[in-house]
């Protein structure tokens, strides 16, 4: 096949959701018995900042408080020396995903020296790309979906309706005790609650589990 040299196809100023795509919540029902919230956040074009990893490190810092102050360079080198470590012992993929993986990686602007390992390693350390990065992951900046539910599409409220407001336990008076546990009320609304609560229980034990986690143990 003749390499024509044709420039590579550029859509700079395009975003994957115009600004009335936001804020909307978006319920479907799926096939199977499943029910998950996903939060889709508009982010940096990554394909010239290939160095930074930006997508990567950004969870690890967007759950600390005051993180515009604390985007540290020791964050960065945890986490490059964690992906140098995973990218050594990786083991070998099929053939055939091999290839089609790198031929899709070999159409990106990357040194050819970098083809096999450009997304497992971290490489340059920029705190106010970081600090870009972060600041698209704003309550006006994302589209919800929940799955688990029927078809529809809204505005989501001024009033965010998933944060919780009422955290204390309802007290209800039973005549006979229960022998196993049962759910009350199984509804979307209740299993989000329950995400919710969960992820605050593993928040709050994030300072004992932050280094094992690290070291996958």
């Amino acid at each position: 096949m003749p390499n024509k040299n044709l420039s590579q196809n550029r859509w700079e100023e395009e975003v994957p959701f115009a600004k009335e795509q936001l804020k909307w919540q978006c319920f479907a029902k799926p096939v199977i018995d499943s029910r998950e919230l996903n939060l889709f956040f508009p982010f940096i074009d990554e394909e010239k900042i290939y160095k930074s990893q930006l997508s990567r490190l950004t969870p690890e810092i967007q759950g600390l408080i005051n993180y515009k102050e604390i985007v540290k360079e020791w964050i960065f080198e945890e986490q490059k020396g964690i992906a140098d470590v995973d990218f050594k012992f990786k083991q070998k993929t099929p053939a055939s995903r091999f290839t089609s993986k790198i031929a899709a990686v070999m159409q990106k602007p990357l040194p050819r020296k970098w083809l096999l390992n450009k997304q497992s390693r971290l490489r340059k350390f920029n705190a106010d790309l970081i600090i870009k990065g972060l600041d698209y992951l704003r309550p006006n900046n994302f589209k919800i979906t929940l799955y688990g539910t029927e078809y529809k599409a809204e505005k989501i409220p001024e009033e965010f309706l998933f944060i919780l407001t009422k955290l204390e336990v309802e007290k209800k008076e039973v005549k006979e005790l229960s022998l196993v546990p049962r759910l009350l009320r199984n509804n979307n609304a209740n299993s989000v609650k329950a995400k919710l609560y969960t992820d605050l229980v593993r928040d709050t034990l994030e300072k004992y589990s932050y280094d094992a986690d690290l070291a996958s143990l």
